[in-house]
């Protein structure tokens, strides 16, 4: 999966802690259908500077979805709606972040977890998922010659925008997907 790569610790590296968090998943019965195991890095102890520079990801109000909901079928727009199950893992990391090996996967070297992909707890994971999305779904638009979609996608990427330009490009993206 590309996720790590074990290293020599270098002597200015602090390796972030981590931990398994696990979880059992049971249907609307009650009756237990799987278990979970999710490894998470103690963010906390990030330094700034060093672990991560950026933090900042864009984000969108409720009430903004809601009123682009009620705007599809009075402008008989089509909307989709997605879900990426493990978004926080597909982001790749521009940081050097150095990891504990998780429990359970000590090799006994000393070696410690070059982070290439971000782990949930990371400060930077939701920025670096964001940036992955955008740079995936401009790809797309531009193999698809829609422009004014490109031109929306580069709107969200812009890292200078404000949070209120979000819903401004969802909009937008919306009313690109006008139907039949």
């Amino acid at each position: 999966m590309g996720t790590w790569q074990l290293v020599d610790k270098l002597p200015d590296a602090v390796p972030i802690a981590n931990k398994w968090v696990f979880t059992k998943k049971r249907n609307k019965e009650g009756k237990l259908t799987k278990y979970k195991a999710r490894l998470v890095t103690k963010g906390c102890a990030q330094r700034p500077g060093h672990d991560y520079v950026e933090t900042h990801s864009p984000v969108i109000r409720l009430e903004t979805i809601w009123a682009i909901m009620a705007l599809v079928p009075t402008q008989q727009l089509l909307m989709q709606q997605m879900d990426v199950k493990g978004a926080y893992l597909n982001g790749r990391l521009k940081e050097r972040v150095y990891m504990r090996q998780p429990k359970g996967f000590d090799d006994r070297t000393g070696h410690v977890c070059l982070l290439i992909k971000t782990l949930y707890g990371l400060k930077q994971s939701g920025r670096e998922w964001n940036i992955e999305f955008v740079t995936t779904a401009m790809a797309t638009l531009l193999s698809r010659d829609s422009e004014l979609l490109v031109a929306q996608v580069e709107l969200c990427r812009d890292e200078q925008e404000s949070v209120e330009a979000t819903p401004r490009g969802v909009h937008l993206r919306v009313n690109t997907l006008k139907g039949p």
